[in-house]
């Protein structure tokens, strides 16, 4: 079923997998535009990050050397970069991706704006409240992967 413009949000079904890492599935309902859901998966995570941070970055720590752990992060940010696939195939079959995207190089570039250290280096090492990580990547990912149309 092609999204339109005006396809909306009725909310965002959450599922836990493993450790408490949440995957978004974005469902069509009402009327909000498309842009909307990539918005509200980014705010999602980005407050959903500081509470996992903890467990993520000792399994971070350990994937090199322990394979469970490497399987388990592995998971994880899978499970993350289909929320992340949602949200640009939504733009997508709404026609408004932007150009010299591909659905493929958007989620690609989408998930690794989102990974958990670069959380870390703009929250921990740069200062940034959640707040700020929030609205900034928000900004960041509506000027890149969205085209004119809901601009």
């Amino acid at each position: 079923m092609a999204a339109s413009k005006n396809a909306a949000l009725s909310g965002i079904d959450i599922y836990k997998v493993g450790l408490n890492v949440l995957v978004f599935a974005l469902t069509p309902i009402i009327v909000t535009p498309i842009i909307e859901r990539l918005s509200l998966y980014i705010e999602c995570w980005g407050n959903y990050v500081p509470d996992i941070y903890d467990v993520g970055k000792a399994l971070l720590l350990e994937q090199d050397s322990d394979e469970a752990a490497a399987a388990a992060w592995s998971d994880r940010m899978a499970a993350m970069r289909d929320g992340c696939r949602a949200a640009i195939d939504e733009l997508h079959a709404d026609e408004n991706l932007a150009p010299g995207w591909t659905r493929q190089s958007a989620t690609d570039a989408l998930w690794t704006m989102l990974l958990v250290p670069n959380w870390e280096a703009l929250t921990i090492e740069c200062g940034w409240s959640t707040k700020q990580y929030i609205s900034r990547m928000k900004t960041l990912a509506e000027r890149t992967f969205v085209g004119q149309k809901d601009l």
